[in-house]
């Protein structure tokens, strides 16, 4: 099973790779809650923001789930941080995924395009 230290070193390196080492080092932990495979928790500082992953998937997903949900949920925190959104916009963007989400999940497919997990992550 995939350890939360270890989710914290990929996002390291997704962030160097697509985003230029511009996002944040973000807490990254588990959700109880099966709604949604993750989340991006946005705060007024750094502190306060996070990426939460499903229990269920870290625990019985495959690796390809697990890389797609956090590049998805890498994609949110770009939109945040930036866009420099302000919290109204953050919650219309965030919802819709809209134009910026997508340019950033293209980015993401383009750097990683010749890796498997590419195709698991979700729009």
């Amino acid at each position: 099973m995939l350890r939360l230290q270890d989710l914290r070193n990929i996002h390291a390196v997704f962030n160097t790779e697509v985003f230029g080492g511009e996002l944040s080092a973000v807490a990254i932990g588990m959700k109880r809650s099966n709604s949604s495979y993750g989340a991006y928790i946005y705060g007024s500082n750094v502190t306060n923001q996070r990426i939460n992953i499903s229990r269920a998937i870290i625990t019985n997903g495959d690796m390809g789930e697990i890389l797609g949900t956090l590049a998805h949920e890498m994609c949110h925190q770009a939109q945040f941080e930036l866009d420099d959104l302000t919290f109204k916009e953050a919650d219309k963007e965030m919802q819709d995924h809209g134009d910026t989400f997508q340019a950033y999940l293209t980015d993401f497919k383009e750097r990683f395009k010749k890796h498997p997990f590419i195709n698991e992550i979700y729009a």
